[in-house]
Protein backbone atom coordinates (compact mmCIF):
# COMPACT_ATOMS: atom_id res chain seq x y z
CA UNK A 1 0.00 0.00 0.00
CA UNK A 2 1.49 3.52 -0.88
CA UNK A 3 0.81 6.59 1.24
CA UNK A 4 -1.57 8.22 -1.32
CA UNK A 5 -4.61 8.73 -0.06
CA UNK A 6 -8.01 8.42 -2.16
CA UNK A 7 -11.00 9.67 -1.21
CA UNK A 8 -14.65 8.47 -2.97
CA UNK A 9 -17.89 10.29 -3.24
CA UNK A 10 -20.73 8.24 -4.28
CA UNK A 11 -23.93 7.69 -3.21
CA UNK A 12 -24.31 4.13 -4.66
CA UNK A 13 -22.96 2.18 -1.74
CA UNK A 14 -22.54 -0.91 -3.69
CA UNK A 15 -20.34 0.95 -6.54
CA UNK A 16 -17.96 2.56 -4.24
CA UNK A 17 -17.35 -0.29 -2.02
CA UNK A 18 -16.24 -2.54 -4.71
CA UNK A 19 -14.28 0.42 -5.46
CA UNK A 20 -12.66 0.62 -2.16
CA UNK A 21 -11.98 -3.37 -2.18
CA UNK A 22 -10.60 -3.30 -5.50
CA UNK A 23 -8.23 0.26 -4.58
CA UNK A 24 -6.98 -1.06 -1.53
CA UNK A 25 -4.34 -2.89 -2.09
CA UNK A 26 -2.54 0.36 -3.55
CA UNK A 27 -3.91 3.13 -1.67
CA UNK A 28 -5.70 4.56 1.14
CA UNK A 29 -9.50 4.61 0.27
CA UNK A 30 -12.09 6.41 2.21
CA UNK A 31 -15.23 6.70 0.91
CA UNK A 32 -18.22 8.98 1.56
CA UNK A 33 -21.44 9.08 0.27
CA UNK A 34 -22.39 13.08 1.25
CA UNK A 35 -21.11 16.56 -0.09
CA UNK A 36 -21.08 17.35 3.77
CA UNK A 37 -19.14 13.77 4.62
CA UNK A 38 -16.77 15.05 2.25
CA UNK A 39 -15.59 18.33 3.18
CA UNK A 40 -15.40 17.03 6.73
CA UNK A 41 -12.95 14.41 5.79
CA UNK A 42 -10.78 16.63 3.68
CA UNK A 43 -10.57 19.57 6.16
CA UNK A 44 -9.57 16.99 9.14
CA UNK A 45 -6.89 14.66 6.43
CA UNK A 46 -4.72 15.54 3.76
CA UNK A 47 -6.14 13.58 0.46
CA UNK A 48 -3.99 12.88 -2.76
CA UNK A 49 -7.25 12.50 -4.98
CA UNK A 50 -11.10 12.93 -5.02
CA UNK A 51 -13.36 10.01 -7.29
CA UNK A 52 -16.10 12.29 -7.70
CA UNK A 53 -19.50 10.56 -9.16
CA UNK A 54 -21.70 12.97 -11.23
CA UNK A 55 -25.55 12.38 -10.31
CA UNK A 56 -26.82 12.56 -6.81
CA UNK A 57 -30.67 12.71 -5.62
CA UNK A 58 -30.46 16.80 -4.48
CA UNK A 59 -26.65 17.70 -5.64
CA UNK A 60 -24.25 16.89 -8.81
CA UNK A 61 -20.86 16.60 -9.11
CA UNK A 62 -20.42 19.96 -11.11
CA UNK A 63 -21.67 21.97 -8.15
CA UNK A 64 -19.83 19.70 -5.61
CA UNK A 65 -16.68 20.34 -7.73
CA UNK A 66 -17.12 24.25 -7.39
CA UNK A 67 -17.53 24.36 -3.77
CA UNK A 68 -14.59 22.32 -3.04
CA UNK A 69 -12.51 24.85 -5.60
CA UNK A 70 -14.42 27.76 -3.53
CA UNK A 71 -13.11 26.13 -0.11
CA UNK A 72 -9.67 26.25 -1.68
CA UNK A 73 -9.68 22.51 -2.05
CA UNK A 74 -7.20 22.17 -4.76
CA UNK A 75 -6.91 18.37 -4.97
CA UNK A 76 -7.09 16.66 -8.29
CA UNK A 77 -10.65 15.24 -9.15
CA UNK A 78 -11.03 12.63 -11.30
CA UNK A 79 -15.14 12.61 -12.56
CA UNK A 80 -16.87 9.07 -12.70
CA UNK A 81 -19.91 8.78 -14.49
CA UNK A 82 -22.31 6.71 -16.16
CA UNK A 83 -22.97 8.85 -19.37
CA UNK A 84 -20.36 8.78 -22.12
CA UNK A 85 -22.17 12.56 -23.30
CA UNK A 86 -19.80 14.28 -25.66
CA UNK A 87 -20.75 17.72 -24.04
CA UNK A 88 -20.41 16.38 -20.68
CA UNK A 89 -16.31 15.50 -21.53
CA UNK A 90 -16.15 18.66 -22.73
CA UNK A 91 -17.99 20.94 -19.94
CA UNK A 92 -16.12 18.89 -17.13
CA UNK A 93 -12.46 19.96 -18.64
CA UNK A 94 -13.65 23.92 -19.17
CA UNK A 95 -14.93 23.82 -15.42
CA UNK A 96 -11.39 22.69 -14.81
CA UNK A 97 -11.61 18.94 -13.71
CA UNK A 98 -8.63 16.81 -13.59
CA UNK A 99 -10.01 13.96 -16.03
CA UNK A 100 -13.33 12.21 -16.42
CA UNK A 101 -14.07 8.02 -16.08
CA UNK A 102 -16.91 6.17 -17.46
CA UNK A 103 -17.96 3.57 -15.40
CA UNK A 104 -18.20 0.61 -17.81
CA UNK A 105 -14.42 0.80 -18.68
CA UNK A 106 -12.62 -1.93 -17.68
CA UNK A 107 -11.02 -1.08 -14.02
CA UNK A 108 -7.57 -1.53 -15.28
CA UNK A 109 -7.88 1.48 -17.14
CA UNK A 110 -9.29 2.97 -13.68
CA UNK A 111 -5.76 2.49 -11.96
CA UNK A 112 -4.07 3.82 -15.22
CA UNK A 113 -6.17 6.42 -14.99
CA UNK A 114 -5.60 7.54 -11.37
CA UNK A 115 -1.99 6.97 -11.36
CA UNK A 116 -1.76 9.61 -14.41
CA UNK A 117 -3.58 12.28 -12.28
CA UNK A 118 -1.22 11.08 -8.98
CA UNK A 119 1.87 12.18 -11.29
CA UNK A 120 -0.15 15.32 -12.11
CA UNK A 121 -1.04 14.29 -15.26
CA UNK A 122 -4.76 14.59 -16.75
CA UNK A 123 -6.98 11.54 -17.71
CA UNK A 124 -9.61 12.56 -20.78
CA UNK A 125 -11.85 10.18 -23.41
CA UNK A 126 -11.62 10.66 -26.73
CA UNK A 127 -14.42 13.05 -27.70
CA UNK A 128 -13.45 13.95 -31.00
CA UNK A 129 -15.87 13.75 -33.75
CA UNK A 130 -14.30 12.09 -36.97
CA UNK A 131 -13.57 14.47 -39.77
CA UNK A 132 -16.28 13.02 -41.64
CA UNK A 133 -18.83 13.27 -38.55
CA UNK A 134 -17.71 16.96 -38.65
CA UNK A 135 -18.12 17.20 -42.32
CA UNK A 136 -21.73 15.78 -42.41
CA UNK A 137 -22.67 17.67 -39.52
CA UNK A 138 -21.95 21.13 -41.37
CA UNK A 139 -23.58 20.19 -44.27
CA UNK A 140 -27.07 19.21 -42.64
CA UNK A 141 -26.21 22.30 -40.62
CA UNK A 142 -26.35 20.82 -36.99
CA UNK A 143 -24.17 21.82 -34.16
CA UNK A 144 -22.35 19.58 -32.28
CA UNK A 145 -25.07 19.93 -29.29
CA UNK A 146 -27.73 18.41 -31.51
CA UNK A 147 -24.96 16.10 -31.77
CA UNK A 148 -24.72 15.43 -28.22
CA UNK A 149 -28.85 15.08 -27.98
CA UNK A 150 -28.81 12.63 -31.18
CA UNK A 151 -26.11 10.57 -29.42
CA UNK A 152 -28.10 10.34 -26.45
CA UNK A 153 -31.01 9.75 -28.31
CA UNK A 154 -29.22 6.93 -30.20
CA UNK A 155 -28.86 5.54 -26.14
CA UNK A 156 -32.20 5.43 -25.34
CA UNK A 157 -32.69 8.56 -23.43
CA UNK A 158 -35.77 10.34 -22.61
CA UNK A 159 -35.09 13.92 -22.49
CA UNK A 160 -35.30 14.41 -18.79
CA UNK A 161 -32.39 12.31 -19.04
CA UNK A 162 -30.82 13.86 -21.91
CA UNK A 163 -31.58 17.17 -20.05
CA UNK A 164 -29.86 15.58 -17.00
CA UNK A 165 -26.66 14.43 -18.55
CA UNK A 166 -26.28 18.04 -20.59
CA UNK A 167 -26.95 20.67 -18.08
CA UNK A 168 -29.86 21.81 -19.82
CA UNK A 169 -33.45 22.53 -19.43
CA UNK A 170 -36.16 19.78 -20.79
CA UNK A 171 -37.22 22.91 -23.37
CA UNK A 172 -33.65 23.26 -24.22
CA UNK A 173 -33.60 19.38 -25.47
CA UNK A 174 -36.80 19.62 -26.72
CA UNK A 175 -35.82 22.69 -29.12
CA UNK A 176 -32.34 20.59 -30.46
CA UNK A 177 -34.77 17.45 -31.11
CA UNK A 178 -37.21 20.12 -33.02
CA UNK A 179 -34.22 21.28 -35.09
CA UNK A 180 -32.71 17.53 -35.42
CA UNK A 181 -36.06 16.64 -36.78
CA UNK A 182 -35.86 20.07 -39.27
CA UNK A 183 -32.47 19.62 -40.87
CA UNK A 184 -33.20 15.92 -40.72
CA UNK A 185 -36.64 15.87 -42.62
CA UNK A 186 -38.16 13.34 -40.22
CA UNK A 187 -41.01 13.40 -37.88
CA UNK A 188 -39.97 10.82 -34.86
CA UNK A 189 -36.98 9.34 -33.23
CA UNK A 190 -36.97 6.12 -35.21
CA UNK A 191 -36.53 7.78 -38.34
CA UNK A 192 -34.30 10.70 -37.16
CA UNK A 193 -31.69 7.70 -35.94
CA UNK A 194 -32.42 5.62 -39.53
CA UNK A 195 -31.34 8.69 -41.38
CA UNK A 196 -28.78 9.91 -39.04
CA UNK A 197 -26.94 5.96 -39.95
CA UNK A 198 -27.81 6.46 -43.25
CA UNK A 199 -25.79 9.58 -43.38
CA UNK A 200 -23.05 8.14 -41.25
CA UNK A 201 -23.97 10.04 -38.09
CA UNK A 202 -24.24 7.09 -35.99
CA UNK A 203 -22.80 3.53 -36.45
Amino acid sequence: MTGNRIIILDDHAVFSESLKLVLGDNFQVTVTTSSKELFLQLDNVEHNLLLLDLNFPDDNGFAIFSELRAHKHQLPVLLITASSSVALVRDSRQLGFNGCFHKAEHLDSLLEAINTLLSGGEWWPDISPSKNTEGILKQHGLTSRQFDVLSLIDKGYTNSDIAAALYVSESTVKSHITALFTQLAVKNRTSCLRTARMLGLLN
